[in-house]
């Protein structure tokens, strides 16, 4: 079965830079998140009550597809988030800040707890953070329009204290933090390998 590692955190911590790096350094099949192609990402940071229903859906779509997609493959997989953080992490941080009402946070659970039941848990959770200064700084230099406009230090705080209650109580597989704010693992090619061999052992 091929075995599947999954790069979680926080918007800004360095998932898709680790993923890219991970996967060339071991030859794995990488999967990224739709950002740039996301139908509805710069409508939802503009009206997120409007929208946030629709990117949730289209997200945990979106992610099913990928799984499915790489499952017959005999490479390790190295996926760039997970339709876990959906339902843990996206959904109830919108349902708590009001962008989502009851009825349709209940819908993208039951939606979510469908599509998921049928994919194969993850070999690996690898769970990156760094302080909100680094985040924050980091959507600041990495040019994505929508980040600059619409998203602020509240929200990444609120979205990191779900990922932190998320990862308390996850069970799936094993978990490797990595705190990245201390890593270099673009320019750094001893911290690269670093990286790669606690992935490996946690493997």
């Amino acid at each position: 079965m091929t075995k599947r590692i999954v790069v979680s955190g926080n918007l800004g911590v360095g998932k898709t830079t680790l993923v890219q790096k991970i996967g060339e350094y071991f030859n794995w099949h990488t999967v990224y998140e739709s950002v740039i192609d996301n139908p509805y990402l710069p409508d939802f940071y503009a009206d997120m009550c409007s929208w946030a229903f629709h990117l949730q859906i289209y997200f945990i779509g979106c992610r099913a597809k990928q799984y499915l997609e790489v499952s017959e493959t005999s490479k390790p997989v190295i996926m760039d988030r997970s339709i876990y953080e959906d339902a843990n992490v996206f959904a109830p941080a919108l349902y708590y800040l009001g962008k989502i009402t009851k009825r349709d946070y209940d819908t993208i659970l039951q939606i979510y707890n469908v599509v998921k039941k049928p994919l194969p848990a993850p070999n690996l959770l690898v769970y990156l953070k760094a302080p909100l200064e680094v985040i924050m700084q980091r959507i600041r230099t990495r040019g994505l329009e929508f980040d600059q406009k619409y998203i602020d230090k509240d929200y990444i705080a609120l979205i990191e204290s779900y990922y932190d209650k998320w990862i308390e109580k996850h069970i799936l597989c094993p978990v490797l933090v990595l705190n990245t704010d201390k890593l270099d693992y673009i320019n750094d090619a001893e911290c690269l390998k670093s990286v790669a061999e606690q992935i490996n052992a946690k493997l």
